[in-house]
């Protein structure tokens, strides 16, 4: 439940799941990646996002740094 500190600011609690960093690294390379589809394509072919998360992040992030 929400309430008020001492100096008048709502305090929240945590509802949400704190996504972890690499849950954050995937969304931010599935957002700079979205116009690119090639760059997804040729990230799966290094490395499967199930059964290698982090290989298949390294090489998005890799290819993104490329182009940009």
């Amino acid at each position: 439940m929400a309430g008020v500190d001492g100096n008048g600011a709502v305090e929240h609690e945590a509802d949400l799941p704190v996504p972890s960093f690499q849950s954050q690294v995937a969304f931010w390379l599935s957002v700079w990646s979205a116009d690119r589809p090639e760059l997804v394509e040729r990230a799966r072919a290094t490395a499967h996002p199930e059964r290698d998360p982090w290989g298949y992040l390294a090489a998005l992030g890799e290819l993104l740094a490329e182009v940009a």
